[in-house]
């Protein structure tokens, strides 16, 4: 089997750019040392565990991260140790808590909740709070915190674990774990949180009393009273400290206040103390009708008792002092005689003679009020950098600072304290510690709290040009003598660059040689030499550099160098391609056919396409003609009506003119025709590859009618055209390709038209039909290829000889697929069924972008 020969072009493209580069970091949770990554040179204040953030410590020792404020609470006292001891605060609200101050906490210095309880509060103004100090020191003070400023926190305020003995009534009967009544007849009742007492039977015989007893010692009985009722006779109720007995009268009480109303008494009524049914006499404070009284029995431990009431809580007066008695195993409670009386907050604690003194101190924020932390020194370029902008994620309030020098310790910088804090997207070349050229960079950031919060910073970039400078005079090129082609050296690297290009060998004349493309001509007779052309770019910083082009001249197959002609045989004629340049620069391209008949092209369109159907039809596309709109040119029946000269300038002559609708459609870009032997007619196609997003194909019949058009989709674009008889019909079919300038005829080298690639080829029969408006998913192709990357090139030929048209196709990472002729309608095909696969031995994605057979 023989092969014929496939040439496959390498073009080589360089993006325009510079050295952009950045400094960019997310994570500082390493610590302080060298990694530039995740760590830092100093920081103060600053937590940092958070590999994506940063934000301020927490005050030491911190209870809990909800609440956002501490006030330190200084408890003095001169007594022994104290264990559990309930200690009264009186609270002014502040700001931020919660109005009902439900959402106070209180510890003690190791974080430990303490308990507490909430004995009487003024909603957003003051609070009477117990707190239950697990441990006071002797003769000192003792530090505790008071938690505040959460706003979802809810009251935990609990006087069961507060105090020795506690009830607040708050239950709808009497708590008989907590109570013993003795010949109870209903008159200890819980009412709207209040315990109840009477009516009474007007007889000692009835009690109630704590369930459990308490071993004398220093422990105090308090509670709310109010004397309800206004008997005739007596409304008579003691209380106090009862013997652990089952007796029920007032003489089982060993000490307690009497409050025996009656006789219409309404104000300053009789008040008495009893001790074991004694009657120790009146006291000087009488009791009031209806009126509220805080009372407290303090039980000695050396023996007897002290009697205090008040009105408010505040002042005290004291009723007694007792020594009478040292009975222990004692029950708080009540003895009842008559009348109705009310009980509330109810509670037994210990007591000191001196209580301890309280001071509300200092109030502290969950965040320390600020902090900084300094990056490490950053090497940015050892030719020094260009700084641009300035970028950071912070969520609060905070500076950021950065300075730059050429030192790699920054001693010849500025000190942060005199640099100026910069905003976010701030281009730092306007920041006056920031110099161009400098290698060295460095940032500072400093958090600030804010209404009990901390910042949150999270990221930052730097950007910056580097200064270092590369040349890049392009690929090597292989061109024809006669030729001439524009160079390009914008692929080369650095800022604000000046171009010279010089000749160092060989023969040529450079155009416009300090810019970034100049043209390159080439003489004659400059045949099978090599040319040397250099590039060197300079930026403003005083750097260049420099890059060698080399040029192999030879000649092609049937070009006239001395005029820069090419030959090519279409159905039977000969057509030369000429490209001629006037005095003042304007080119044409000249087309000769069969040395008869010359036509002319528009001036300076030299991007064109030409096809003579098997009707002698002379179809040329031009899609640079009125603005990239495009256009075609038809000559009928060239054979005997075509001689003499043919000037398309003009508007009119011996041709039929289509244009194109739009501005930068390309309309012509590339066009063909078959022939239809069934009907002895043809049809013309016309593609448009830049129309309405991803082009369009326009049919014509051979009286150029409009008969049809094809829309091209995102995932069916419609680009190049080529016509082979795939089906072994004898009958060409219509093949749609990528958008590739080299299926263009083109007699100048056009190296800045690349077109689009495609992931599919669509193959439509001879015999398909276009009427109409059509889309590309609506009308299935007879053939289809599909591939999952870009296809950059295909062409049919006969390679292995069998009288069959093979399809050989190329992709964007530079590999051939040939397959073999035989193709059946109504099927589709991909890279893995193909016979051949030829990979690019250079590595190169350009592999295949020309393909010639």
């Amino acid at each position: 089997m023989k092969l014929k020969f496939i040439f496959i072009s390498l073009v080589l493209f360089f993006p325009l750019n510079i050295f952009a580069s950045n400094i960019n970091q997310t994570n500082w949770s390493d610590g302080v040392g060298i990694n530039l990554t995740s760590q830092f040179k100093t920081s103060q204040n600053i937590d940092y565990s958070d590999s994506g953030e940063l934000k301020l410590q927490q005050t030491n020792n911190w209870y809990n991260a909800d609440w956002k404020l501490r006030q330190n609470i200084n408890i003095t006292q001169t007594g022994a140790v104290q264990i559990n001891y309930p200690v009264k605060i009186n609270l002014t609200y502040q700001n931020l808590m919660q109005s009902d101050f439900s959402d106070l906490r209180f510890t003690n210095s190791n974080n430990t909740i303490l308990p507490h309880w909430v004995e009487s509060k003024i909603d957003s103004t003051s609070a009477i709070i117990w707190v239950k100090v697990d441990s006071l020191a002797a003769n000192s003070t003792t530090n505790i915190y008071m938690y505040y400023a959460n706003d979802t926190a809810t009251e935990t305020s609990n006087g069961d674990s507060t105090f020795n003995f506690f009830d607040d009534f708050s239950d709808v009967t009497l708590n008989a774990d907590k109570w013993t009544e003795l010949n109870g007849l209903d008159d200890f009742t819980p009412t709207a949180g209040k315990l109840v007492i009477g009516n009474g039977n007007n007889s000692w015989n009835q009690a109630l009393h704590t369930k459990d007893s308490f071993s004398r010692s220093d422990l105090v009985m308090e509670f709310d009273y109010k004397w309800l009722s206004n008997n005739a006779g007596h409304d008579a109720l003691m209380f106090g400290w009862k013997d652990n007995t089952s007796g029920k009268s007032y003489t089982n009480l060993v000490h307690a206040y009497y409050s025996p109303g009656g006789s219409n008494c309404i104000s300053n009524c009789t008040n008495r103390i009893y001790e074991d049914g004694a009657n120790r006499g009146n006291v000087n404070d009488g009791w009031d009708q209806d009126t509220d009284y805080k009372i407290r029995i303090f039980l000695k431990a050396s023996g007897g008792a002290i009697f205090e009431m008040s009105q408010d809580g505040e002042t005290w007066t004291t009723s007694y002092t007792s020594v009478y008695s040292t009975e222990s195993d004692l029950h708080p409670g009540f003895a009842l005689h008559s009348g109705q009386h009310q009980i509330d907050n109810f509670k037994v604690r210990p007591w000191l003679t001196t209580e301890p003194s309280v001071n509300l101190a200092e109030t502290e924020s969950l965040y320390e009020d600020s902090g900084s932390l300094t990056s490490n020194i950053f090497d940015a370029s050892k030719a020094g950098a260009s700084f641009k902008k300035l970028s950071f994620s912070l969520n609060g309030n905070g500076i950021i600072k950065i300075r730059s020098g050429k030192n790699k310790t920054l001693s010849d910088a500025k000190v942060f304290s005199s640099c100026p804090s910069i905003s976010n997207n701030t281009n730092l070349i306007d920041t006056s510690c920031i110099n161009n050229k400098d290698q060295y960079i460095q940032y500072q950031i400093t958090l600030n709290e804010e209404n009990n919060q901390s910042p949150i910073f999270s990221n930052i970039n730097i950007e910056y040009d580097d200064l270092k400078i590369q040349a890049n005079a392009g690929a090597d090129l292989i061109l024809s003598a006669g030729r001439e082609v524009e160079l390009n050296g914008l692929s080369s690297i650095g800022i604000n660059l000046k171009y010279i290009w010089a000749i160092f060998s060989g023969n040529g004349t450079l155009i416009n040689s300090n810019t970034h493309n100049p043209t390159i001509k080439l003489p004659a007779n400059a045949l099978n030499q090599q040319v040397k052309l250099t590039l060197t770019v300079f930026d403003d910083y005083g750097q260049k550099a420099s890059d060698d082009l080399f040029i192999k001249v030879q000649a092609l197959p049937e070009l006239n160098t001395s005029n820069q002609k090419i030959s090519t045989h279409h159905n039977g004629f000969n057509i030369q391609e000429k490209l001629e340049v006037n005095n003042e620069g304007t080119e044409n391209i000249i087309l000769t056919i069969n040395e008869q008949a010359e036509i002319i092209l528009p001036d300076n369109l030299t991007l064109y396409n030409f096809e003579i159907s098997k009707l002698q039809t002379f179809i040329l596309g031009l899609p640079q003609d009125n603005q990239n709109t495009g256009s075609i040119i038809v000559f009928n029946n060239i054979s005997s009506t075509l001689s003499g000269q043919y000037n398309l300038n003009r508007e009119s002559g011996p041709w039929t003119k289509i244009k194109g609708r739009n501005n930068g459609d390309l309309f012509g870009k590339f066009i063909t025709s078959l022939y239809h032997p069934d009907t002895d007619d043809e049809s013309i196609f016309v593609s448009s590859p830049l129309a309405e997003n991803y082009g369009t194909l326009s049919i014509y019949d051979s009286e150029l009618n409009l008969t049809g058009m094809l829309l091209g989709e995102a995932e069916h674009p419609i680009g190049s055209l080529l016509k082979s008889d795939l089906f072994n019909t004898a009958k060409n079919d219509l093949i749609l390709g990528p958008d590739n300038i080299t299926l263009v005829k083109n007699i100048k080298i056009a190296t800045n038209l690349i077109g689009n690639p495609t992931k599919n080829l669509t193959i439509f029969k001879n015999s398909s039909n276009f009427d109409g408006v059509n889309t590309s998913s609506l009308f299935t192709p007879d053939l289809e290829f599909i591939s999952d990357i870009d296809i950059t090139n295909s062409i049919t030929a006969d390679l292995n000889n069998d009288q069959k048209q093979d399809i050989i196709i190329s992709d964007i990472d530079g590999n051939i697929f040939i397959f073999w002729g035989s193709f059946n309608p109504d099927k589709t095909f991909n890279k893995n069924q193909a016979n051949v696969t030829i990979t690019s031995p250079l590595n190169s994605s350009d592999l295949g972008f020309v393909l010639k057979a």
